[in-house]
């Protein structure tokens, strides 16, 4: 799996976990802090800053982590828009949508990103 990496742009941020691979809550030692690795995240890594829009997205078995990060973010008066998949529906869309719009320009995306 390839790192988790934040995108940012000057009024948007995304904070995606698909595709990373950080521990499941499962595999996560006892007392593992979410919330202070989600501070980091928004305040130091993607230095979030008051009224930008950031979309957290990731996968179901992230959803505490995408909930700490979605609190930090509003804490430095960003605002916040979560989004999640599961392994099975992400595997799904890859082998059941036909190939023909791979190529399909992704409009909710660019609409995301024009926010």
């Amino acid at each position: 799996m390839r790192p988790c990496a934040p995108v940012i742009a000057p009024t948007f941020v995304a904070l995606t976990m698909l595709g990373c691979s950080p521990p499941a809550a499962s595999d996560r030692p006892p007392g593992a802090d979410t919330q202070a690795l989600a501070a980091t995240l928004v305040q130091k890594n993607a230095g979030v800053r008051e009224g930008e829009v950031v979309l957290v997205s990731g996968g179901i078995r992230d959803w505490d982590l995408m909930e700490n990060i979605a609190v930090e973010v509003r804490k430095v008066g960003a605002h916040p828009l979560v989004t999640a998949a599961s392994e099975s529906l992400v595997r799904r869309l890859a082998t059941e949508v036909p190939a023909k719009y791979d190529g399909q320009t992704p409009a909710l995306d660019l609409k995301l990103a024009a926010l």
